[in-house]
Order: structure tokens, then C-alpha cells, then sequence
């Protein structure tokens, strides 16, 4: 298939010979009279993406890229990290430091962003399996999920709230792991996943006490006082983050996007009950929306791609070759 690029139009020469549903619809071409004239949706959805993409510009240089590539696996990821965070003019002291762990058990994501801890979950079994460009983008994606986080903790009115909701979350999910710990692990398994954690042992002893004392009581008292020593973490987070990127006003025009991404940070439910990925509600999300068009265009940019939208053009393509191939494979 070849496609052509030109500063008027966007045409598609020599389509691929599909007669599937998404095929068709890619290839319809779109009634309304203020687009250019035989624009097809696939014209449009990748101009728009393009367009879009075009805000989380880093200017990536060759010779950077050719620096970062001398390096391979997880020191590669490393150092791609420290190269985000000076492009993006995130300090260290605030940015979400990365969590290398041996798999992310029952999830297809490679990496993912914790707002509760802010921290950047690594899934290292997953890192020798992919390509450099995509370990860029990757990152890029979660680092957009940071940033999003910390408008949030920058608003003058909203910071308070995300506070709220980043503690409510660590505390339930301190709660799931403590009681999934004391339930499946003996003593002697405890002690030895935390010989280097002294003050999570004595938690989790502490915890485990409360809860031979079958005093409700007391087990809410345990839960108030560890949201209260989390929630001076996430108070001086919030304070450092403000201090570094300064604050951003109620009447802000970026006010109604915080607000929306506050919502979604407090309800993102993307996950099926066994655990696999919702793809409707991941892709539904604004926020999701953000990173994934932030982390097109990281890997653009590192891939050197002359044209945005031709790029654009030959992955949804792909996509809609791999996804009928999938449906006649189910016939």
C-alpha cells in the first residue's frame, strides 16, 4: 500500500483489498461539506490525532536518540526516564520514582502510574519483550499520567480533594494487601519478605495484633491513624509539587480538564471482574486519551517519522487488518 502526504489533501492510493465492516468504514467518505473534499474517516480520525499530538512535542533530536539506543533493557529504560524528566522540566524530587517488580500479576500492562503512592509500577518480565521505541513511549505515557496527577495538586481549590481521594485509595489498598498477607503467609514467609522493611514488619505485626482483638473499635482507630501519618506523605508531596510547578487558579481555563481528570483518577474502573482490561472504558477515558496521544507522539518523535499523519494512517490501518483477520479466524 502506498500513501501520500501533501500540505492539501490526504489521499490513499492502492487500498488494501478488505471488504470487512472497519475496512469500509475507514475508507467512507464523510458528507460534511467543511473538510477537505473526498476526506475519508480515516483521513480525519488521523488528522485529528495529529493535530492533537502536536501539544506534547518534545523536539527529540537524532543524535539524542542514538544515545539512548547505545544503551539496552532496563538501563535503557532508566536513563530514558532521566531524558523525560529534563524534556518534560520535571524535578526529581517530585517525579514518580520507578517501581521494578517481576510481573504485574493478572494485567496485560506493561507499566502503569500509582497516584496513591506516585510512584511508576515496572513490569520487568514484560521489558525484554519489547522494542526501544515502544519502552519510550510507554513511560512517556505514564509520565502524562503524573502530570495529570499534579495539575491536580497544583489547583488552588481541587488540591485538597485529590489529597482526599489519593488517601482513601492507599487505605483501602493497604487493607486488601495486609489481609491478603495474614491470610496466605505464615509467620516465618513474612519475616523473610520483610528482613530489609522493618517498618512495614512491624505494621503488619501491629496490624495483625488489632485484628486478634476482634474490637471494631479499635481496627478503625489502627485505619484513622495510618490515613492520617499517610496523608502528611501526600500533603508534603503536594507542597513540593506546588513549590517546583506553581499553582494553577480557580478561573483557570484549564480548570474544567483538571476537573474531569480529578473524576477519572477517583473512578477509574478499567478493569473486568477477571482482571483483564475493559479496552471500551480505558479508551472512553479522557485521561487514558491524553497519555495514549502523548505516548504516539513520544514515539514518533523517537522513531524520527517524517509525517505524523501518514504514521497515523498505516497503524489504524493495522489495526483494522489484525482485528478483522481476528473476526474471520472466528467465523
Amino acid at each position: 500500500m502506498n500513501i501520500q502526504c501533501t500540505p492539501t489533501q490526504l489521499t490513499v492510493s492502492n487500498p488494501p483489498k478488505f471488504t470487512g465492516k472497519l475496512m469500509d468504514k475507514a475508507f467512507t467518505v464523510l458528507s460534511d461539506k467543511k473538510v477537505c473534499n473526498k476526506m475519508t474517516n480515516l483521513d480525519f480520525i488521523s488528522t485529528q490525532m495529529y493535530i492533537k499530538s502536536l501539544a506534547y512535542k518534545m523536539g527529540i533530536t537524532p543524535d539524542e536518540v542514538a544515545e539512548l539506543s547505545k544503551f539496552d533493557g532496563v538501563e535503557f529504560f532508566a536513563n530514558s526516564y532521566n531524558f523525560l524528566l529534563k524534556k518534560l522540566g520535571l524535578a526529581e524530587e517530585i517525579s514518580p520514582p520507578l517501581q521494578l517488580i517481576p510481573e504485574i500479576k493478572d494485567s496485560p500492562l506493561f507499566a502503569m502510574y500509582i497516584p496513591s503512592y506516585n510512584q511508576i509500577l515496572v513490569d520487568l518480565s514484560k521489558v525484554g519483550n519489547l522494542d526501544k521505541q515502544y519502552l519510550f513511549a510507554a513511560l512517556r505515557h505514564e509520565l502524562q499520567h503524573f502530570i495529570q496527577a499534579a495539575d491536580i495538586h497544583r489547583h488552588e481549590t481541587l488540591a485538597p480533594k485529590i489529597a482526599d481521594v489519593i488517601t482513601d485509595q492507599f487505605i483501602t489498598s493497604e487493607k486488601k494487601t495486609f489481609d491478603y498477607i495474614l491470610e496466605n503467609l505464615n509467620d516465618e514467609q513474612i519475616k523473610a519478605i520483610y528482613a530489609e522493611d522493618p517498618s512495614s514488619m512491624q505494621l503488619i505485626t501491629a496490624y495483625k495484633t488489632v485484628c486478634s482483638l476482634n474490637d471494631d473499635a479499635i481496627m478503625a482507630d489502627f485505619w484513622n491513624q495510618r490515613a492520617i501519618a499517610y496523608r502528611q506523605n501526600v500533603d508534603d508531596l503536594q507542597k513540593n509539587i506546588q513549590d517546583k510547578l506553581g499553582i494553577i487558579k480557580a478561573d483557570s481555563a484549564l480548570t474544567p480538564r483538571i476537573e474531569r481528570n480529578l473524576e477519572e483518577f477517583e473512578n477509574s474502573g478499567y478493569f473486568n471482574v477477571d482482571g483483564s482490561l475493559n479496552m471500551k472504558k480505558y479508551f472512553d477515558a479522557g485521561i487514558e486519551d491524553e497519555a495514549i496521544i502523548a505516548q504516539i507522539k513520544a514515539q514518533h518523535e523517537f522513531e524520527g517519522v517524517p509525517c505524523g499523519v501518514r504514521k497515523l494512517k498505516e497503524e489504524t490501518l493495522a489495526d483494522i487488518k489484525r482485528k478483522e483477520a481476528a473476526q474471520d479466524a472466528n467465523l
